[in-house]
């Protein structure tokens, strides 16, 4: 069995803000400095709720990448978050990937 990989296509601008949100959660402090540069984002720092808010678009752009819809994304978290309460992160995750679903018919 093979796992399916998005295919890189510049032209969508889900796979910018992809890049985007990726590069600058993975760029806490001045040791990514360069590679923040690099990726074309700031580096340091974020308050809890723009990294959480970020987290929620984030899991919302990679869902419209692997081409999941609202049912398949709702089975996700369901699925594989069992034990502990996904409710707040799910209807955050919703509300972007929504977003992004409207943006990509226009």
């Amino acid at each position: 069995m093979s796992l399916r990989i998005p295919e890189f296509n510049p032209q969508q601008r889900v796979w910018h803000r992809t890049i985007h949100l990726a590069g600058r959660l993975a760029s806490p402090d001045n040791r990514f400095a360069g590679w923040a540069k690099e990726v074309g984002v700031t580096h340091g720092p974020l308050d809890a709720d723009e990294k959480q808010e970020m987290i929620h678009e984030l899991d919302a752009v990679v869902a419209c990448l692997y081409g999941l819809n609202q049912k398949h994304l709702i089975h996700i978290f369901e699925t594989f978050h069992e034990g502990w309460d996904y409710h707040a992160r799910l209807d955050a995750t919703l509300g972007h990937f929504r977003a992004w679903k409207k943006r990509a018919k226009s």
